[in-house]
């Protein structure tokens, strides 16, 4: 499997690149939204579609914005994308060496949204991030809006 890597701080995340439409560079053109929670840092217009654009620090409680140097377009949810700033590089994860996430203390709340662990070239390890979960809970609005629907 091959790996988008970004960090969150000390954390090292993975995005499975079959998840991802595109990546581009996002030129301050986001666009602030009232009354969404902090991790939905906006819009943006990309070739001609209206994009949500969710900072994935905030979304995972680092309480570290990511910048919105890169935004990566979700392949399934085409309004969809998420900011990234420290862009590590791309890998090729051995599937036989997955760990299954259970394995290890990650906050419970945010664990279903992990989909594996892997370990890089240097021994560092990778949260591979389960884009579905995270997307699904995006299109439940009761979930991001301060309005009950």
């Amino acid at each position: 499997m091959k790996c988008l890597v970004f960090s969150i701080r000390e954390f090292r995340f993975g995005i499975p690149l079959e998840d991802i439409e595109r990546i581009v560079e996002s030129k301050g053109k986001v666009f602030k939204l009232p009354l969404v929670p902090e991790f939905i840092s906006g819009i943006t217009n990309y070739q001609g579609r209206i994009i949500t654009v969710i900072d994935l620090g905030l979304f995972f409680n680092s309480n570290t914005k990511t910048g919105s140097d890169l935004i990566v377009i979700s392949n399934r949810l085409k309004h969809l994308g998420y900011t990234i700033s420290r862009l590590e590089g791309f890998i090729n994860v051995d599937e036989n060496e997955l760990e299954d996430v259970e394995k290890f203390s990650i906050d419970a709340e945010k664990k279903e949204y992990i989909k594996c662990i892997a370990k890089a070239d240097d021994n560092r390890i990778i949260s591979v991030i389960d884009l579905n979960r995270v997307e699904r809970f995006f299109q439940n609005p009761k979930n991001w809006s301060y309005y009950e629907a």
